[in-house]
């Protein structure tokens, strides 16, 4: 990817950030932003821009809601329990490429 590419898709996350904000998290209104983003920025990215602002929504409303020490505790859980979840993830998709491999495997040699 060009650094065009780049700083053009960096520039699609933050109008569609900046848009959510003055929605109030409101997707809908913010379509055209969102299908910017998808069009100008490889699918993970995608997929890594949205969970981090997810997580960082999740991470300022438990600041708020049970203070500095409490939050610090329940955001390492949260951390570990998205990590926990990664890893599941992962383990799932290998066992899918190896069950289509085996699958494809077998077809051949029929």
């Amino acid at each position: 990817m060009k650094k065009e590419e780049r700083d053009a898709c960096w520039k699609a996350k933050d109008e569609l950030f900046a848009c959510l904000e003055k929605s109030n998290e409101d997707l809908g209104q913010c379509e055209m932003e969102h299908r910017k983003l998808k069009e100008l920025c490889p699918k993970s990215w995608v997929k890594r821009f949205i969970g981090k602002r997810k997580f960082d929504r999740e991470k300022e409303n438990i600041i708020k809601e049970w203070g500095d020490q409490q939050a610090r505790e329940n955001l390492e859980k949260v951390r570990n329990y998205r990590k926990m979840k990664k890893e599941q993830e992962k383990q799932e998709d290998e066992f899918d490429i190896k069950t289509a491999t085996k699958s494809s495997n077998k077809e051949n040699n029929e």
